[in-house]
């Protein structure tokens, strides 16, 4: 398990556990990401190798789940592409939600947090979680916002992970899961920054991107991340660390996406529908036009 090296619990928290890097560091991470000043850059697509083979989610005691490294040979997914040099093996993922839906997220963009943030830990092949943290740029988180949804991403199998264990207890449940149940259908448009680990001994160097489109869960199972996992609640209702500052690290913004893909059918019917008036307003104007010689 990754965990004990790039995992994170409640106890990275707490004011004993924060180091000098975490304070005095110019790297550091959760950033602000926004938009206006992101370089647009064209990448090839981020690509997610064996995201769709089954692991087992293993749920410890302080109530973030960890990712266990026992898939079947040759299937341990991977990412590639997207600008990052080699192939970075997923270690790990975890969660950082609020209590409500106006926090819960580390990252933010344009200040504004999202209700949930997930973090999937990769490290370089030829590295393990602890040479890792002694080599800038061979850790790569991608995390993914979560925004509610009538019909949001089931996590029935993440919800029986939480379930077998509480804040106090020390035993852990493990479920099968596939991981990419939890990306989003458009992947190809990211965030990247080099940042750090959220958390002590907020190690920099670490390779950040940000999926632009959200995953989305229902409110149900946000109400279940929010108050089922554990009755002492205040503790898991915070996990997550504040924006800290740029110092004037550049942001990438991978493929600027087309303001109509990023819509449903619903939202574009309206759109295209003014468009198809305008424009036959605007010909039957210009036909007008020429009939009774304005143009001449």
């Amino acid at each position: 398990m990754a965990g004990k090296v790039v995992g994170e619990t409640l106890q990275s928290y707490h004011p004993h556990s924060i180091n000098a890097l975490c304070i005095n560091g110019k790297r550091q991470s959760p950033i602000d990401l926004d938009i206006g000043k992101a370089i647009v850059m064209r990448w090839p697509p981020l690509h997610f190798h064996h995201y769709d083979a089954p692991g087992y989610i293993t749920s410890h005691k302080y109530g973030q789940p960890e990712l266990a490294q026992n898939f079947r040979n040759g299937e341990r997914p991977y990412i590639t592409g997207g600008g990052l040099m080699g192939k970075y093996y997923l270690q790990q993922f975890h969660f950082h939600w609020g209590e409500d839906d106006s926090s819960g997220s580390e990252h933010t963009v344009a200040r504004l947090h999202y209700p949930v943030e997930i973090h999937f830990v990769h490290i370089l092949e030829g590295y393990n979680a602890t040479t890792a943290l002694e080599n800038p740029e061979t850790i790569a988180v991608v995390a993914v916002f979560l925004q509610p949804a009538t019909k949001g991403q089931p996590l029935t199998d993440l919800e029986k992970a939480f379930d077998s264990t509480n804040i106090r207890s020390t035993q852990s449940g493990s479920v099968e899961y596939i991981p990419q149940g939890f990306l989003p259908r458009d992947t190809s448009t990211f965030f990247r920054y080099e940042g750090s680990l959220t958390t002590p001994p907020c190690t920099e160097g670490v390779i950040w991107t940000i999926l632009a489109e959200p995953s989305y869960i229902s409110e149900q199972q946000l109400d279940f991340l929010r108050s089922h996992i554990s009755a002492e609640r205040q503790e898991l209702l915070h996990s997550w660390r504040e924006v800290q500052p740029l110092h004037n690290r550049p942001i990438y913004l991978n493929k600027l996406k087309v303001l109509i893909k990023s819509m449903n059918f619903e939202e574009i019917a309206p759109l295209v529908a003014f468009l198809i008036i305008t424009l036959i307003t605007t010909a039957i104007f210009v036909q007008y036009a020429y009939e009774m010689e304005i143009f001449t």
